[in-house]
């Protein structure tokens, strides 16, 4: 697999989704929620299958968190 470069963020969409996201975290009664920026197997070099903090909320950078 060779690395890509392209930036395919969409930071226009994160109110929106980040709206969708709340409306889930009230249904469930949950008052917080982190979305870190590795996968779920917690790599360095995450997939574009495994950017949740860069669909969520158009950050691309190499480190960060959302709470």
């Amino acid at each position: 697999m060779l690395q890509n470069f392209d930036n395919n963020a969409q930071p226009d969409q994160a109110a929106s989704r980040l709206a969708l996201v709340r409306l889930e975290m009230a249904k469930a009664d949950i008052d917080g929620f982190i979305v870190p920026r590795e996968d779920e197997f917690m790599g360095e070099y995450v997939p574009a299958c495994g950017e949740r903090l860069k669909w969520l909320t158009g950050f691309g950078g190499s480190a960060g968190v959302a709470i």
